[in-house]
């Protein structure tokens, strides 16, 4: 006999959860000086959101992020090594670099640091456009996407679900940094990373394929 609440759980659709995506790591010794400082202020003169706070070892710009099974991961690696046509067309075998300057703040719950406009800037996004579009038709499941990128670089999230509804990262804790220049990103090469591995030794996350901007 099947009631309402069987009937409820048999139409009920399965999320995928993202689990891997494709990172832009952002490295550059004043960047990352100023990241460790942000850090440290804000856990000490708002100790409440230190669980906010994302580990400056992992500053980056996510292209996109994707659920890969277990047997789709070999596929995604693929995809990101045969690229390299495509790298060497729009950067002609340089690697790019963004200035980022200023804090801002998706709906309260996400402050970031912006990348100002450039041509690298645009670079990317074409290559970001391409790429999620590779991948998309290949079959990978790409999950979580905005319609329309936003580079940003995120410095504090609010996580967990129904717990903290209503709940809102304060614009004191960042608002001091909404003209602070964070300083010049190079950007070595496109990483497919996992969301759900340990980290890597050096704090950043578990890296299954790379593929530089400058050919070895």
């Amino acid at each position: 006999m099947s009631g309402p609440g069987k009937d409820h759980r048999a139409r009920r659709v399965k999320r995928l959860q993202p689990n891997y995506f494709l990172s832009l790591r952002l490295q550059g010794m004043e960047l990352e000086k100023n990241f460790c400082s942000f850090y440290k202020r804000t856990a000490e003169q708002f100790a409440g959101l230190q669980s906010f706070l994302i580990n400056p070892a992992t500053m980056h710009l996510t292209m996109f992020v994707m659920h890969l099974p277990k047997d789709h991961i070999e596929s995604a690696v693929d995809l990101l090594k045969d690229a390299r046509s495509l790298l060497d067309d729009s950067l002609q075998g340089r690697a790019p670099t963004i200035h980022l300057a200023g804090a801002s703040t998706f709906g309260n719950r996400v402050v970031y640091a912006t990348p100002s406009p450039s041509h690298d800037l645009e670079t990317l996004a074409d290559l970001q456009r391409a790429l999620q579009d590779r991948f998309r038709d290949a079959g990978i499941i790409l999950v979580g996407n905005k319609p329309q990128w936003t580079p940003h670089c995120t410095l504090m999230k609010m996580r967990g679900g129904s717990g903290n509804a209503g709940a809102s990262i304060p614009p004191e804790s960042w608002s001091a940094y909404k003209d602070f220049t964070w300083g010049n990103a190079s950007i070595a090469g496109i990483d497919l990373c996992s969301m759900l591995h340990q980290k890597e030794a050096d704090g950043y996350y578990k890296r299954v394929a790379h593929i530089p901007f400058v050919p070895d």
